[in-house]
C-alpha cells in the first residue's frame, strides 16, 4: 500500500472517531467538510508566489536585484506527501513573516533533488 494511501486511511479513521455516531449524510456533510477544511490561517503559505525552478528563480533574483528565499525541505510546500513540512508551514501563519517573503524571490525545492 502506498504511503499516501495509508496516510489518507489513517486520517479518515481518526476523523471518523469524532463523528462515529453520525454517518455521512446530507445533514452531516457540512459538519464533516468544516471539520477537515483548513482554516485561512493554515493556508497562508499558499499566498506566497512560490517558484518551482531554482535556476529560473535565481535568474529572476539577479534581474530584479532580490535575494532568494529558498524552501529546501523533504517535500515541496505545494505538494502532497506525508513529509511535506506541514509543521514548518505554520511559520507562514504569521502574516508579518509571510509579508517579509515579498522582499525575496521565493523558490521551493525538494531536498531530495539537485538544485541546479
Amino acid at each position: 500500500m502506498k504511503l499516501s494511501n495509508l496516510f489518507c486511511l489513517c486520517m479518515l479513521a481518526i476523523s471518523s472517531i469524532s463523528f462515529a455516531d453520525e454517518p455521512l449524510s446530507k445533514d452531516t456533510f457540512v459538519k464533516w467538510r468544516d471539520y477537515i477544511r483548513p482554516s485561512e490561517q493554515e493556508i497562508e503559505y499558499l499566498k506566497i508566489p512560490w517558484r518551482t525552478n531554482f535556476a529560473a528563480a535565481l535568474a529572476e533574483g539577479r534581474k530584479n536585484d532580490k535575494p532568494i528565499f529558498l524552501w529546501n525541505f523533504h517535500g515541496h510546500p505545494l505538494g502532497c506527501s506525508c513529509i511535506n513540512g506541514v509543521h514548518t508551514k505554520k511559520l507562514f501563519e504569521n502574516s508579518e513573516i509571510r509579508k517579509l517573503t515579498e522582499n525575496f524571490i521565493p523558490v521551493a525545492e525538494d531536498s531530495g533533488r539537485h538544485l541546479v
